[in-house]
């Protein structure tokens, strides 16, 4: 979180390293644990998107809906039912008896103001709702909220399993305060984050299950603090650790380490461009690259590499969208270049305030050896003028896109991956119109995934998995679909 408790964060960072040798520590208090993550760089629901806010937002914060597995049906959470007769308009019935943290009730009135001001002040969750297409929000009494959208959408309640959606309090939003972490959540913090803040199993708790461990201490580190930690017992569960130590907490920790996939892709997209209307030139750079030597090299076993359109997250196996292009073929992939004609004195874009800066130019390297294409080249621009060219699709060349998947829903990926490049195709987009409504929806969406995949507007990389390892204290550590991990199922001894 970039406030000015960073430079504190960080000598707190250093004195963990630093203490890995000290004695050891007293034991922990009964009921409690702590659990490391690197810096969150929002708590905010609206707008966190990175693994740890969503994490630590999951905690202090429950959805309207949530998913217990990927392609399964949302059960409910603070929402007691959610009803449609059309699809479009839709009923969403709170639980009674539901508070805030600061003991304030959770109404009707406090979603339909929270995403007002999601779209006002351009969060997350308000690009969420445009996507959604929400057009009317009400509140005509406390607990019931109506909600109208552009056009039919069956499959709106997965969208509400979103901590996006999530309410601030009056006061937050009367204020204008961002910094809140005054919930509707399992727990509640203790004061104003920090490195060290403690989360504590929140009494009032409305929901179905309370938390299972009456407190938890977070703490912030990178991948090799958390790494000298937990194997120091000092933490009792690390979210980080160094690709190169995994192999060995894999023995470790056989028993008590989760790895599960997120919702989340990277792809080498395509500009609009004539140079990129062969669909063959497309085909012959997306087999050039070796994905796995990428995967096992520079991205140190953190990534599985794309053998579809979508990351596996977004519900069930789908083998039958599988990613020919994704084969690395060396062979085809310079009889493609030849034959289109591809250029080879290309530029491929990344994001050099992201990790993209430590395997974009071996991905370069790849392809102008696949290719036989020597003045092919990596280069990074800041990430205000990325994300600016990007949007405006400025780009002259290939460049490197990471989509997130706000819920866990195919569609999520599918519509948004489309905008991103400018691809159009009339099949696609009425696919996905009608998998809106239809009872064959998932068909509809690998047909949809198959024609991208032909067409290749853009070309599937990876996918990031996260890892979790932790102490023999803790039971019932559970990976989230949403959120990655659900801190009030894990019962501390």
């Amino acid at each position: 979180m970039r406030r000015r408790d960073t430079l504190l964060t960080a000598l707190a960072v250093s004195a963990l390293t630093a203490c890995t040798t000290a004695e050891t520590p007293p034991p922990p208090q009964p009921g409690t644990f702590t659990i490391a993550v690197t810096e969150p760089a929002t708590l905010l629901p609206g707008q966190a998107v990175d693994h740890p806010g969503k994490l630590l937002t999951g905690a202090l914060w429950t959805p309207l809906l949530a998913a217990d597995n990927p392609g399964a049906a949302p059960v409910p959470a603070a929402a007691e039912r959610v009803e449609s007769p059309d699809q479009r308009r839709w009923t969403i019935r709170l639980r009674p008896g539901w508070r805030f943290h600061d003991k304030t009730p959770v109404t009707a009135k406090s979603y339909a103001q929270t995403w007002a001001a999601a779209r006002q002040e351009k969060w997350a969750a308000g690009a969420l709702l445009d996507e959604l297409g929400v057009r009317e929000v009400g509140a005509p009494d406390e607990l019931t909220l109506e909600v109208t959208l552009a056009k039919p959408l069956r499959h709106f309640p997965v969208a509400l399993t979103s901590t996006l959606l999530a309410p601030l309090t009056e006061a937050a939003l009367t204020r204008k305060d961002w910094t809140t972490l005054v919930g509707n959540g399992p727990f509640r913090a203790e004061r104003p984050w920090s490195n060290g803040t403690r989360l504590v199993a929140n009494p009032d708790y409305a929901g179905a299950t309370k938390a299972k461990s009456e407190a938890i201490t977070v703490l912030v580190a990178d991948a090799a603090a958390q790494y000298a930690q937990l194997t120091a017992g000092k933490i009792d569960l690390a979210t980080e650790i160094p690709a190169a130590e995994h192999g060995q907490l894999t023995g470790q920790f056989a028993s008590r380490s989760a790895t599960w996939p997120q919702p989340e892709a990277t792809y080498l997209a395509f500009p609009a461009r004539p140079e990129f209307a062969d669909q063959a030139r497309r085909h012959a750079l997306s087999m050039g690259i070796d994905r796995e030597a990428l995967a096992t090299g520079p991205l140190a076993h953190r990534v599985t590499p794309a053998t579809a359109l979508l990351p596996q997250a977004l519900g069930a196996d789908r083998k039958d969208s599988a990613c020919r292009p994704c084969n690395h073929d060396v062979q085809a992939a310079a009889l493609l270049a030849r034959q289109s004609e591809l250029p080879k004195n290309l530029t491929i874009y990344f994001n050099q305030d992201t990790d993209q800066r430590t395997w974009a130019e071996p991905l370069a390297a790849q392809l102008r050896l696949s290719l036989n294409a020597p003045e092919i080249k990596a280069k990074g621009l800041p990430a205000a003028e990325y994300t600016e060219s990007a949007r405006h699709h400025r780009f002259d060349g290939p460049y490197l896109l990471t989509a997130r998947a706000a819920y866990p829903h195919p569609t999520a990926l599918l519509t948004t991956l489309a905008a991103e490049v400018g691809f159009t195709n009339a099949t696609y987009t009425e696919l996905i119109t009608t998998a809106a409504t239809s009872d064959a929806a998932d068909r509809d969406l690998r047909l949809a995934e198959n024609i991208a995949l032909r067409e290749l507007p853009l070309a599937p990389l990876w996918s990031p998995h996260g890892h979790l390892y932790w102490s023999t204290r803790l039971a019932e550590v559970t990976p989230d679909p949403v959120t990655g991990l659900r801190l009030s199922a894990i019962r501390a001894g």
